[in-house]
């Protein structure tokens, strides 16, 4: 399995499901099933988008440390980064 499988699967078992970083997992999920039709790709694109903004400024704040195990928000940046090197946003 994957890094990014790992992530993903970690992610959907944070406790908080209102948190960015347990939507930017599902978006992940609905962007890579391919089953959204352009407006949704565009639509969950956007909130990506939005929701990168944010814990870009919160990993700032909040570095790792070189700690081994990554927090919430620095996975669902690597989740954003794997979308962007595939192309399903820019």
């Amino acid at each position: 399995m994957g890094n990014l499988e790992v992530i993903r699967k970690s992610m959907r078992s944070v406790g908080n499901k209102n948190s960015n970083a347990r939507k930017v997992t599902k978006y992940y999920v609905a962007l890579r099933n391919g089953n959204l039709d352009d407006g949704g790709i565009a639509l969950v694109a956007s909130k990506i988008l939005r929701i990168e903004k944010y814990l870009a400024k919160w990993s700032k704040k909040h570095p790792g440390n070189g700690q081994a195990i990554m927090q919430p928000e620095e996975s669902a940046l690597a989740l954003i980064s794997d979308l962007r090197k595939r192309g399903i946003i820019k």
